[in-house]
């Protein structure tokens, strides 16, 4: 490995002069992992450098800074009041959509109960101006040419109170639930005839 190792004080010195500091001892050859930090005012960024890649001219990009700097430049631009989405040009581009979005939606015989979804095919509560009835399309369907069908969805009908067999049966003895299928004989019917001629003739 002769010529691949450099003193601490030499390789210091070369990170420095390529813009690093270094944040640990120099790990003593060229080709190990070093910890250095960019010493450029305002970016502090760390990297994993090998001395040979330094000396083969890879230094900081300033990634940090630029982000930052990015992110500067975007809470400094002016935004709509409505959406808070960037403007363009002076005029909110989400906001010119949504318009045009709703003037589609009216010219297709609805009236938008929210606000444009922001997406072609997203679902979009509607009133149909003619029945009155809440549906539920897309831009999409509508520009495909679907329109309200003013079919009135009926409510289901209410169940008979009708009780099922579980409920008829007597429990079974013992407290084991009901006999499901079977039932108990239904009492003799007698008329008021027969009655009274039970009671005359004692036999």
């Amino acid at each position: 490995m002769a010529g691949r190792t450099t003193s601490p004080d030499r390789a210091e010195a070369e990170a420095r002069a390529a813009g690093f500091t270094p944040k640990e001892p120099y790990p003593g050859r060229v080709l190990d992992l070093w910890l250095l930090v960019c010493s450029t005012e305002g970016c502090g960024e760390k990297h994993l450098f090998k001395l040979n890649r330094i000396r083969n001219g890879e230094r900081c990009t300033h990634q940090k800074m630029l982000r930052a700097r990015r992110a500067a430049e975007r809470a400094n631009r002016p935004k709509c009041g409505t959406c808070k989405t960037v403007l363009k040009d002076g005029a909110c581009p989400a906001c010119a959509e949504a318009r045009q979005a709703a003037e589609e939606m009216r010219a297709a015989g609805f009236i938008p109960q929210t606000r444009y979804p922001g997406r072609f095919t997203a679902s979009w509560p509607q009133k149909c101006a003619e029945c009155g009835q809440i549906r539920r399309t897309t831009r999409k369907r509508v520009k495909d040419g679907n329109r309200c069908t003013h079919r009135v969805v009926a409510e289901p009908p209410m169940a008979p109170p009708w009780r099922t067999a579980a409920q008829l049966v007597p429990p079974r003895q013992g407290g084991h639930g009901p006999i499901i299928g079977r039932t108990q004989p239904a009492p003799p019917h007698h008329n008021a005839e027969e009655t009274s001629r039970a009671k005359q003739d004692p036999r």
